[in-house]
C-alpha cells in the first residue's frame, strides 16, 4: 500500500503555461520532500496540458475538470489531497526551497494548531535567482489570533492548513469572483482561531496586470459600489453561526466599515465641485449653482460619514486589543 504524503500541494491552473514550469520547479526544489502535487486544469484552452505532459515526477497528479473558477478548482484539490497537509500554491506563484520544511517545523512544535502562513514577497516577475534566495535555518515562530491581532492575512500562495481539519472546515465560495479566499479563511478561523508563521517570506506573489483576479479588479474598483460586497455578505452569515465569538463578530463588523469608508473615499466629491465650476459657462448658472449644491451637500456628508466611520472602527480596535490583552495575560 502506498504511503500517503505529508504534504499535497494543490495547484489550481487556467491557462498558465507561460508560467506553470516555473511554478512546479519551485515545489520540485523543496529541501522537504515528502509531498505530492495536485494540479487542477480548469478547463484551460491554452497548451497548458501539452506543457505539463514534459513533467515526469512521479509525485505529479492532474486533475481536468471544466472550467468553473478557481474556487472550484481549490475545492476540488481540497477533495483529492491525501496528505497530512494540505498546501495551496496559484500557478504563477512559487516558493523559496524551505517553504514546506518550515511549515513541517511549524507543526512539530505546535501540533495543536491547524494552519500556518507566511506573508508573500510580492515580485512583477519571478527571476531564476529569486528561487534561490533562502532564509535562516533557525527562526523564530509565532502563534496569533486571526481576529484579534489581525494576524496574517494569508494570500492562497502561503497558507498551509492540517487536511482533515481543511477537508471539514475549509471551502471556497464557487460564487465569489473577488476576496474568496478571505471569506474561506474566515470560515476556518471561527473553528480554528489561532495561525502561526514565521519572521521570514517563503513564498513569491508575481503581481501582473493580465491575471483575471487584477482585471476584475481594476474594472470594479472605479465605480462598483458592490465591489467585495459578495465575500462581506457570506462573512454576514457567518456571524449568525453560534459559534462565532465575540472577537470574530468585532473583526466582521470592522471589515464592513473600512470597505464602506474605501467607497466613500473613492467618490472624490471635491474633483465633482472643481469640474462644475469649470463647466459652468456651458452647462448655465441655474443648473451649475442645483450641481454646486448637490455637491456641496454630498462633500459635508462624506466628511461627517468618515468621522463617524473612523470612529465606531477605532472603538471595536481598542475592544478588540483590550482583549488581545487578556489574552496574553491569561497566557503569561
Amino acid at each position: 500500500m502506498k504511503k500517503e504524503p505529508l504534504f499535497s500541494v494543490v495547484i489550481p491552473a487556467y491557462n498558465c503555461a507561460q508560467f506553470i514550469q516555473q511554478t512546479l520547479r519551485s515545489v520540485y526544489e523543496q529541501t522537504e520532500r515528502d509531498f505530492e502535487i495536485i494540479v487542477v486544469n480548469d478547463g484551460s484552452s491554452d497548451n497548458l496540458l501539452e506543457v505539463l505532459a514534459q513533467e515526469d515526477d512521479s509525485r505529479l497528479r492532474i486533475i481536468n475538470q471544466k472550467n468553473g473558477g478557481v474556487s472550484r478548482a481549490r475545492n476540488k484539490g481540497i477533495q483529492e489531497a491525501r496528505g497530512k497537509y494540505i498546501s495551496f500554491l496559484d500557478s504563477d506563484d512559487a516558493w523559496l526551497p524551505c517553504h514546506l520544511e518550515k511549515a513541517r517545523v511549524f507543526f512539530e512544535k505546535y501540533p495543536e494548531y491547524f494552519w500556518y502562513a507566511t506573508k508573500p514577497i510580492k515580485v512583477d516577475a519571478i527571476e531564476e535567482s529569486d528561487l534561490q534566495m533562502n532564509v535562516p535555518d533557525k527562526c523564530d515562530y509565532y502563534v496569533s489570533n486571526w481576529f484579534l491581532e489581525f494576524a496574517v492575512l494569508p494570500l492562497c500562495s502561503q497558507a498551509v492548513l492540517n487536511s482533515e481539519k481543511a477537508k471539514k472546515y475549509l471551502h471556497f465560495p464557487e460564487d465569489v469572483k473577488m476576496f474568496e479566499d478571505n471569506v474561506a479563511w474566515s470560515y476556518f478561523a471561527i473553528n480554528a482561531g489561532n495561525i502561526g508563521t514565521i519572521e521570514y517570506s517563503t513564498s513569491l506573489y508575481r503581481q501582473w496586470n493580465c491575471s483575471a483576479s487584477q482585471i476584475y479588479r481594476n474594472q470594479r474598483m472605479i465605480s462598483d459600489i458592490s465591489y467585495g460586497s459578495e465575500a462581506l455578505l457570506i462573512q454576514q452569515k457567518i456571524l449568525k453561526e453560534e459559534k462565532c465569538s465575540l472577537e470574530a463578530r468585532l473583526y466582521f463588523r470592522k471589515r464592513s466599515l473600512c470597505n464602506w469608508l474605501a467607497h466613500i473615499n473613492r467618490l472624490n466629491i471635491g474633483q465633482w465641485r472643481q469640474v462644475i465650476r469649470e463647466r459652468q459657462y456651458v452647462t448655465g448658472k441655474c443648473i451649475s449653482q442645483l450641481l454646486y449644491l448637490y455637491a456641496w451637500g454630498g462633500h459635508v456628508a462624506t466628511k461627517l460619514l468618515t468621522k463617524l466611520i473612523l470612529k465606531h472602527t477605532d472603538r471595536i480596535q481598542r475592544k478588540l486589543d483590550q482583549m488581545l490583552f487578556l489574552v496574553k495575560r491569561k497566557l503569561n
